[in-house]
């Protein structure tokens, strides 16, 4: 699991305790959502949206039951670029109506 942002070529995961991600010398991935481990340390945001949807599909449940299934969920709205007003201001539209 090669850190997206770290130090390249520090050592085989891109990581340097001494030198972390947002430090001078150390720089991101041009493809983060193709990278499990952001920094070391922490998931990338590709790695919690999956997870997520396993668990809300219901493929981290003995119950054969899909939570997505029984919510009206757009994921559409959750990638790196978007912004609160537009995540909530649908929701906020159609339950005035």
């Amino acid at each position: 699991m090669i850190a997206c942002c770290g130090v390249e070529g520090a050592g085989r995961y891109n990581f340097d305790l001494d030198l972390i991600c947002g430090m001078h010398g150390a720089s991101m991935c041009a493809n983060p959502d193709e990278h499990v481990n952001w920094d070391g340390v922490h998931f990338t945001e590709q790695f919690y949206r999956t997870i997520a949807q396993f668990v809300l599909d219901g493929k981290f449940s003995d119950l054969d039951i899909s939570y997505s299934a029984l919510c009206d969920l757009d994921f559409s709205f959750f990638n790196s670029s978007v912004t609160y007003d537009q995540v909530y201001s649908p929701v906020q539209a159609r339950s005035q109506d």
